[in-house]
């Protein structure tokens, strides 16, 4: 299911990459607060793609596929460490119907992370 229009391949390959160290950041000790969020909310979760992450002033934000068609948005206090994680979700049909445009970097992560979750 394409959500925008299918990649070049080269384009892909290089997205397919980094969302596979992004994932490895995620399943690893550096990415621990944000997983250990994401499986409260799903519990179970054995796959995600971490498709973008905002440094903000006082909260990191998240864009991560957790299934074929569901993306979860992540708000995680950066002081107050034992602040409940805010999370939203939204289909990959929704977004893209909301979204109709949004930039390259997220278009293709998302395109590519969705694809990755339905193989």
């Amino acid at each position: 299911m394409a959500l925008w229009t299918k990649l070049k391949p080269e384009w892909e390959a290089g997205v397919r990459e980094q969302l596979e160290r992004d994932r490895q950041w995620l399943f690893g000790p550096e990415g621990e607060r944000l997983l250990s969020a994401l499986r409260e909310k799903f519990p179970g979760l054995a796959k995600a793609y971490l498709v973008s992450r905002i440094p903000d002033q006082g909260e990191d934000l998240y864009t991560v596929v957790v299934g074929p068609d569901l993306i979860a948005f992540v708000e995680l206090d950066r002081y107050e460490l034992e602040a409940e994680p805010v999370i939203t979700t939204q289909s990959a049909r929704e977004y893209r119907k909301r979204h109709p445009k949004p930039g390259r970097e997220m278009r293709e992560g998302l395109e590519v992370a969705v694809q990755l979750m339905s193989e």
